[in-house]
């Protein structure tokens, strides 16, 4: 594997050095974007009450995160596919998967909304 160097332009000042891959460039392509789809779209409010839980989590299978009125969201990692979570009548207060880390969490999913209730 060869590795082509390229000479970038002297600067007296870091900030001002910009490096930007261009189709000029003929032993380069040009730098592609990823591939993205857009799962969730929301207006949050700000949280007024203090709280010490988190409002998102992850494993390796879900993403959730609390939304108003005390539903909680779903969205399976691998096909995108959405619910939600019905049952606290306030806003949620902490979400978590269980498990000893993130790695290996399990699908169980604890929520306590803000009147404590589990």
């Amino acid at each position: 594997m060869s590795h082509t160097s390229i000479p970038l332009p002297h600067t007296s000042s870091p900030s001002a050095l910009l490096y930007t891959p261009t189709t000029t460039t003929p032993h380069l392509k040009p730098a592609q974007q990823p591939h993205t789809t857009p799962i969730a779209h929301f207006v949050s409010s700000p949280n007024t009450t203090s709280s010490n839980g988190a409002l998102l989590d992850v494993n390796s299978s879900y993403i959730v995160y609390a939304v108003k009125n005390g539903l909680v969201r779903v969205i399976d990692r691998h096909s995108a596919s959405r619910t939600l979570l019905r049952g606290h009548s306030k806003r949620i207060g902490d979400v978590s998967f269980f498990g000893s880390s993130k790695e290996n969490s399990s699908d169980v999913l604890g929520t306590i909304g803000g009147t404590g209730d589990v």
